[in-house]
């Protein structure tokens, strides 16, 4: 199991509280000026050209929160969830079963760099290309998966420009990331056409500074703990990486971004 795998499947263990729910977000939480949507994916289908029809991707599915919602509203559109988590993977497929969407949502372990050619009419990935071990890579093997005339919609954090810093060195880290990347590397140096840019940083909540700092404190301690074998918080590394995050948010370096695309006809 790669890093990224191992990642994730901490992050199914930190929502395990929330599997009896049902499918569950693992994208932020924004404050929408519309009452009527309640997660990024009611966001991009009320908003963007998604197709009625075909096959879509939803490219690091989670547990199949954003396939599902999907359906809901293109039931005729065949959806494929991949994630690199095995655990995540069959509690999606269990969900599929239980509320009714198997006919029309599959799910796989798999990489997005294991894709087929010309297979998607959409794809939807919604933080998780930052996950990408070589970014440029990712790019153009999702952009030879989409069928001509395919969408292709990234929500991400994204760095106005480079960042080296100490706090994107220890989120980069703690959530397995080869770098924080930029527009550039998601929407440059590929054939994508009708490039767009919508920004979703307005919606987050202004992260406290200084409340910021002193949770990386405490994480930093628990984190220490962990590695000199006093107490076990298996995912306080993960937890400490989000904080680093906010703190960076907080200084101006990341935007919350949706990059539209489409591959040419």
């Amino acid at each position: 199991m790669n890093s990224v795998a191992k990642l994730y499947d901490k992050l199914f263990f930190l929502n395990s509280k929330r599997k009896n729910e049902g499918p569950y977000p693992i994208h932020k939480s924004l404050s929408y000026e519309d009452k009527d949507i309640n997660s990024l994916y009611d966001f991009i289908l009320d908003k963007f050209d998604i197709p009625q029809n075909g096959l879509a991707l939803d490219c690091g599915c989670g547990v199949g929160f954003g396939s599902f919602q999907i359906s809901k509203k293109y039931p005729e559109l065949k959806i494929q969830g991949i994630s690199l988590s095995e655990q995540e993977i069959n509690l999606a497929s269990e969900l599929a079963i239980k509320n009714n969407h198997a006919t029309n949502c599959s799910f796989k372990v798999q990489s997005f760099d294991d894709l087929h050619a010309d297979q998607y009419d959409c794809i939807v990935a919604i933080e998780s290309l930052k996950h990408s071990p070589n970014i440029e890579n990712t790019m153009n093997v999702l952009h030879k998966a989409l069928r001509p005339n395919g969408r292709l919609y990234i929500v991400e954090d994204v760095g106005k420009n480079t960042i080296d810093n100490f706090a994107s060195r220890r989120q980069c880290k703690d959530w397995k990331l080869p770098k924080i990347c930029t527009t550039k590397d998601y929407l440059d140096g590929n054939k994508f056409s009708n490039k767009d840019i919508v920004n979703m940083t307005p919606f987050l909540k202004t992260p406290n500074i200084i409340l910021v700092f002193l949770r990386i404190l405490l994480f930093e301690i628990l984190v220490g703990l962990d590695f000199l074998g006093i107490k076990k918080f298996p995912s306080a590394s993960i937890t400490r990486g989000g904080f680093y995050q906010e703190l960076l948010y907080a200084t101006g370096k990341l935007e919350y971004l949706i990059l539209i695309a489409r591959k040419a006809s």
